[in-house]
């Protein structure tokens, strides 16, 4: 039976450290592009089940550029620096199939936020890093006759919880699409939340740390 598959660009900071790093003397940024797979199961009425994740180790490109000043001063500023400073087409590699959706403004917009705008007082230089992430996600489908008797990877129901065990607010009347159920032990999450929690070399479920 077919999976469903589509592509996707996502996008997690990794790291955002200031002064007084001594190694940090002026804004700086620093973006990779990496590639992962992703399997979920889709059930009719529930929230849709993370199966597996996996991280290639593979680093598609890496884009470094010290910004001036004025990024120092506000998230637009940094947005703008980030912005005007692409990589050239031969550095930034992306996949084929992924040209059409993959954007440098998107990139500069995720990286830029990342960034607290009350800790740009203009005068304390940071670094930035964040990873451009190209994913292959294959669905399971229920209402595709996907059954247990099709495929051992297809998990028991989700516990019974009331809060996403990262951001910690309730989550108990959030439509099922904002939510993710991972098949390792049960535990739900914000989308959202889960994803750019998860998003290593070894993925673990954050609230019993379970290998995903």
């Amino acid at each position: 039976m077919a999976y469903e598959v589509y592509n996707c660009i996502e996008f997690y900071p990794t790291e955002v450290i200031f002064n007084p790093h001594p190694r940090i003397y002026a804004p700086v940024f620093r973006v990779q592009g990496r590639s992962f797979t992703r399997l979920l199961y889709r059930p009719i009425g529930r929230p849709d089940v993370l199966v597996r994740q996996f991280r290639e180790d593979e680093i598609r490109y890496e884009h470094v550029v010290h910004l001036t000043a004025a990024a120092m001063q506000n998230q637009n500023n940094l947005f703008q620096g980030i912005l005007a400073s692409p990589p050239e087409e031969d550095v930034r590699v992306i996949p084929e199939d992924f040209l059409e959706i993959a954007t440098w403004e998107n990139v500069a917009t995720l990286l830029s936020l990342s960034v607290e705008n009350h800790n740009l007082n203009g005068v304390t230089p940071f670094r930035l890093e964040g990873h451009e992430a190209f994913g292959v996600v294959s669905i399971m489908r229920e209402d595709e006759a996907w059954e247990n008797e099709d495929c051992r990877d297809v998990p028991p129901p989700p516990l019974v919880v009331s809060e996403c065990g990262v951001c910690l607010e309730d989550i108990s009347q959030d439509p099922i699409h904002r939510l993710l159920h991972l098949h390792c032990c049960q535990h739900v999450f914000h989308k959202s939340c889960i994803y750019r929690t998860i998003w290593g070399a070894q993925p673990r479920c954050p609230t019993c740390r379970s290998v995903i």
